[in-house]
This record gives structure tokens, C-alpha cells and sequence, in this order.
């Protein structure tokens, strides 16, 4: 493996382990069984170390993400499984528990963590617009409502609920409001052509 590799995997062990207070170059050149120096060279700093760490922890849940959703073919399944699927791969990593909880050097709970969150959502959510074109114009809001949603119950915890559980509760939420959004551009369809003859 890699050296560059294996700091990687040092940083995000250390940080699954111990939280984010724990890494420093020193623990991620130990862990990684590599030298001080080679941290350095590879990285530079340590917020280098940890934000390529998390970016190539993204990049790999984002994949699955997508590899996972791609057989729902309705908007309102796609957005609870996007909810349920990210709730199921947080509590269930623990680099991905560690890094939903607050803690003392948490690159993710810091100024413009909720615009961060929102970018990465958005890029998830967008193939629900490819599946109901009529949510087109509802996608910021609809990103916005399932980030919150899925921050909420991976942050305060969702009392044990298992993921059949939750579907059923997402369901019961998210359907009807999905089925709101079209109505609205069904609405607008109809207005546009009285108004337009």
C-alpha cells in the first residue's frame, strides 16, 4: 500500500477510534507505520491529512450511495431510501459515527458546515428530478427538508426505529408532500394554459 494510502487509513482509524482530537501527524505517522516526515511530505498540515481523509471517505459513500438508489425509479421511494440508507451507513461505520458527532476539532460542525451539507444532498438528490421532472422547481427546498430530516436522525438518534420502521414513517411524511410538489406543477400547467388563450 501506498504511503499516502496508508496515512489516509491511519487518519480515519484514529478518528473512528478516538475522534477527531486524537489526530495529529505524530498518531497518523505511528499509526500509519510510516515517518513523520513522509506525513509532511504527502499532506503538509494536518487539516490537509484530515480534510483529503474525509474527501475520500465522501467520494466512496457518495458511490454507494448512488449504487444503491439507482433501481428506484419514483422521486418520493428515492428520497426515504436516500434518508434511510444514510441514517443505516452512519450508525453502522464508525469513522461515519464519528464523524456525525459534535466534537472538539470537528472539520464538519464548524462555520459553513450546513452550506457543505447542502452541496453534497443536492448532488444526491438531483436524479429524483430525472425520475418526476415536474420537482424541477422544488429541488433547493426538497434538498433542504431531507438534509435536515437525515442530520436529525443521524445526530439525535430516531429512538431505535429500524429501517422498515423508518421507511413507514418517512412514507407517511414525505409522499404526500412529494405529492403536493406535482400537484403544484399540475396546477401551474393548467393556470399558464387558461392564461394563455
Amino acid at each position: 500500500m501506498r504511503s499516502r494510502d496508508k496515512i489516509v487509513e491511519a487518519t480515519l482509524g484514529l478518528i473512528a477510534d478516538a475522534g477527531f482530537s486524537a489526530v495529529n501527524i505524530a498518531a497518523v505517522a505511528d499509526r500509519a507505520g510510516v515517518s513523520r516526515q513522509t506525513v509532511y511530505s504527502n499532506f503538509g498540515t494536518r487539516e490537509d491529512m484530515v480534510a483529503e481523509s474525509l474527501t475520500s471517505v465522501m467520494v466512496t459513500v457518495t458511490d454507494m450511495i448512488h449504487e444503491r438508489l439507482n433501481p428506484i425509479t419514483e422521486a418520493s421511494d428515492y428520497l426515504v431510501e436516500f434518508i434511510v440508507i444514510a441514517r443505516s451507513m452512519m450508525r453502522d461505520n464508525p469513522f461515519l459515527s464519528a464523524l456525525m458527532t459534535a466534537q472538539e476539532h470537528h472539520p464538519l460542525f464548524d462555520t459553513g458546515a450546513s452550506e457543505r451539507t447542502m452541496v453534497v444532498a443536492r448532488e444526491l438528490l438531483a436524479p429524483i428530478v430525472e425520475l418526476d421532472p415536474r420537482l424541477a422547481p422544488h429541488l433547493d427546498e426538497i434538498v433542504e427538508v431531507a438534509a435536515f430530516v437525515g442530520m436529525s436522525l443521524i445526530v439525535f438518534g430516531d429512538s431505535g426505529r429500524t429501517d422498515a420502521e423508518l421507511r413507514v414513517v418517512l412514507d407517511h411524511w414525505i409522499r404526500p408532500a412529494m405529492s403536493a410538489f406535482t400537484a403544484d406543477a399540475a396546477t401551474r400547467v393548467v393556470l399558464d394554459g387558461v392564461h394563455g388563450e
